[in-house]
C-alpha cells in the first residue's frame, strides 16, 4: 500500500489517525509529523522553564536574557503565559522569542485560572487574566485597553492581607475607569474567576514575591 502510494500516487481512502495509529489497533503506525513537532519542541522549551537543572552551557545565558529583556520589569517567565505581557520587539519575526512563544502557544495552555499564585504575581498580571466571563462589547476588549494590568485596579491592602479594588482615596490613575469596573463587578456584567477570588476573600495572606513556578508546573504537569 505504502509503495502505491509513494511511486504510483495512488491515496487509498484511509483516514489520516489510522494511518498514524498503532499496528497493533489496526493502523500503519506511521509518524504524526506535529506530534514528532510537539515532542522537539517541548525539549526547547524545557531549556527556558527548567533552571536548576542547567542541561547547556547557553541555557544559563538564555534564562539571563528572557529575565531582563522579556520579563515586563517581574525578572520573571510570566510573558510565556500571558502573551499581554510580551513585549512590542519580541513579537517582531526576526526575533527568537517569538518562536519561544509560538512554541508555547502550540501547546494551547491557557488554564491559567486554578493556579494558587502569590498576591504580588497576581498584580503583576493583564487585567484580563482575573475574568471569567466578560461580554464581547465590553471595553475591556478595545485594543488601547487591551494592555491594562491588575495593579491598575486592585491593590494589597496590607491592613487586612488581602486583594481589594482601588479607591478614589488610592489616588488611581484611571480613576473613571476603576470606577465603572468596581461598579460592573458589583452588578455582575463581568464575573470574576477563581485566579483572583481567594485573594480577595482570604485575609491575613501575605505579599509574597512575584514567583512564575505556579504557572510552569501546570504546564509541564
Amino acid at each position: 500500500m505504502i509503495y502505491q502510494f509513494v511511486w504510483h500516487n495512488c491515496k487509498p481512502k484511509i483516514k489520516y489517525t489510522q494511518l498514524c495509529l498503532d499496528p497493533k489497533l489496526g493502523g500503519l503506525g506511521l509518524l504524526d509529523p506535529q506530534f514528532q513537532r510537539h515532542n522537539l519542541q517541548l525539549r526547547w522549551i524545557h531549556q527556558v522553564l527548567e533552571d536548576n537543572h542547567p542541561q547547556s552551557c547557553s541555557q544559563p545565558m538564555l534564562l539571563d536574557h528572557v529575565r531582563r529583556f522579556h520579563s515586563g520589569n517581574t525578572g520573571t517567565r510570566l510573558a510565556l503565559f500571558f502573551p499581554l505581557l510580551r513585549l512590542h520587539p519580541a513579537a517582531h519575526a526576526n526575533n527568537f522569542m517569538q518562536n519561544i512563544y509560538e512554541s508555547v502557544d502550540s501547546f494551547g495552555y491557557a488554564d491559567t485560572q486554578q493556579a494558587k499564585c502569590t498576591p504580588a504575581t497576581l498584580l503583576r498580571l493583564p487585567l484580563s487574566a482575573i475574568f471569567a466571563m466578560i461580554p464581547t462589547d465590553y471595553w475591556i476588549t478595545r485594543a488601547r485597553h487591551k494592555k491594562l494590568k491588575m495593579s491598575q485596579f486592585f491593590t494589597y491592602d496590607h491592613y487586612f492581607g488581602c486583594i481589594r479594588p482601588l479607591l478614589s482615596s488610592d489616588q488611581p490613575s484611571s480613576p473613571c475607569l476603576v470606577s465603572k469596573l468596581s461598579r460592573d463587578i458589583h452588578n455582575r456584567i463581568i464575573k470574576l474567576n477563581q485566579l483572583i477570588w481567594p485573594h480577595i476573600l482570604n485575609q491575613n495572606e501575605p505579599l509574597g514575591e512575584v514567583d512564575d513556578s505556579v504557572f510552569i508546573d501546570a504546564f509541564c504537569s
